[in-house]
């Protein structure tokens, strides 16, 4: 992320995922960030931080639900990255 170019959210997106990073030691968990990343259609990578909320928390995404998360986390602040290694 710190490699990318903060930007806004452009193009039609393809596929959403949240990314849980903890940090801490083996037996507790200190502090818990939530990143939203998103492929375009269009092959483009963004990643954006955000606050867990009731209305993101889900067992799996739909398509159909890329707009209303999109509506939710707004198309500014997200940040250009390029594809994972995976």
């Amino acid at each position: 992320m710190n490699k990318g170019t903060k930007t806004n959210l452009v193009g039609t997106v393809h596929s959403l995922s949240v990314w849980i990073v903890e940090y801490g030691t083996n037996e507790v968990v200190t502090q818990r960030k939530y990143l939203m990343y998103v492929q375009t259609k269009e092959g483009e990578h963004y990643i954006k931080p955000f606050d867990m909320k009731p209305a993101f928390d889900r067992d799996a995404y739909k398509q159909e639900d890329a707009e209303r998360l999109n509506a939710l986390l707004g198309k500014t602040d997200w940040v250009k990255v390029e594809p994972p290694p995976f």
